[in-house]
């Protein structure tokens, strides 16, 4: 059986065929990747919400607190007169 030669062509053609590869294997792994992120930043703005949500009612109770004891303080600022 006769040796082929290799030409630049062939040896081109087979890199590329290796390289697509490669390419589909990094693609998927990216794809897969990218998903996980992104799950990821779902919970975490989920968490986020949960937590600004309970920073407000916090801030509503923290508030009325307040309101209720000015108005104490007035009652008491009255009293004195």
């Amino acid at each position: 059986m006769p040796k082929k030669n290799m030409t630049i062509d062939d040896l081109a053609a087979m890199t590329n065929r290796g390289l697509e590869g490669v390419k589909k294997e990094i693609s998927g792994e990216m794809r897969e990747n990218t998903d996980r992120i992104l799950r990821a930043v779902d919970g975490l703005e989920l968490k986020i919400s949960a937590y600004a949500s309970s920073w407000d009612r916090n801030f509503d109770k923290l508030h009325e607190w307040m309101k209720d004891h000015e108005e104490r303080l007035t009652v008491l600022e009255k009293q004195k007169r």
